[in-house]
């Protein structure tokens, strides 16, 4: 008996191991297949792979990400839902949940998702860009400010976030605020013509603004003579 439970045991041991390399080789071929661009290829070769290994997280964000290549969005939502009822702890994909979300106007989910990410990753820059994207996309301008001002507080180099700073900035007619990180996209970007056109703007109002303000000084003062 003690023989027949070692040779169970051990065709056990290779059926397994033969049911790890498939999963494997069809993990491995979705990814080949995935940077190739073949992303309908790379989706049966990952959804084989889960039938053989469901519960394995990385899998199922590889599905995501092979869905969004495919624009299908909502699906790809569902596949993250997946992979965070199994470990809710990845930052990252609560990032990229919520840039899914905000795609398809889910804007009140998109910044439920954005918020679980900072609090797992409180210093990630971009979460709190993509964050203040969703915001100004629902017309919250001090807050989506606050976001862009907290992203390139993390991180200086971030041009895009120092833009969506300054015409925000600009649009309130704040002008002089808007020159810092005008000036800012400029130096990291200096391919953005439009915000050498808002800088000239910008100088160019609060050049009317002083002389506007000189011109009615001097009425002023010539008035109580």
């Amino acid at each position: 008996m003690k023989h027949i439970a070692i040779l169970i045991l051990t065709l056990s041991l290779i059926s397994i191991t033969a049911i790890s390399q498939d999963a494997n080789y069809w993990f491995t071929q979705s990814g080949k297949d995935f940077h190739n661009g073949e992303y309908l290829s790379a989706l049966d070769n990952i959804d084989k792979y889960l039938e053989l290994n469901s519960s394995d997280v990385k899998g199922w964000i590889a599905k995501a990400n092979i869905q969004i290549g495919l624009s299908n969005n909502n699906e790809a939502i569902n596949s993250f839902d997946r992979a965070l009822s199994m470990d809710s702890s990845n930052a990252m994909v609560w990032n990229d949940r919520g840039l899914l979300l905000a795609k398809t106007g889910n804007w009140e989910d998109a910044l439920s998702s954005f918020d679980r990410a900072l609090v797992l990753d409180p210093q990630n820059a971009i979460t709190y860009y993509d964050r203040g994207l969703v915001l100004e996309a629902q017309n919250n301008s001090e807050e989506a400010l606050q976001s862009y001002q907290q992203a390139t507080k993390l991180n200086s180099s971030l041009a895009n976030a120092w833009y969506r700073q300054a015409l925000l900035l600009f649009n309130k007619a704040d002008y002089q605020g808007a020159l810092h990180p005008l000036d800012k996209t400029i130096q990291l970007d200096p391919s953005n013509k439009e915000a050498l056109n808002y800088k000239d703007q910008a100088l160019l109002a609060i050049t009317k603004s002083q002389e506007a303000m000189e011109t009615f000084a001097m009425t002023s003062n010539n008035s109580t003579k």
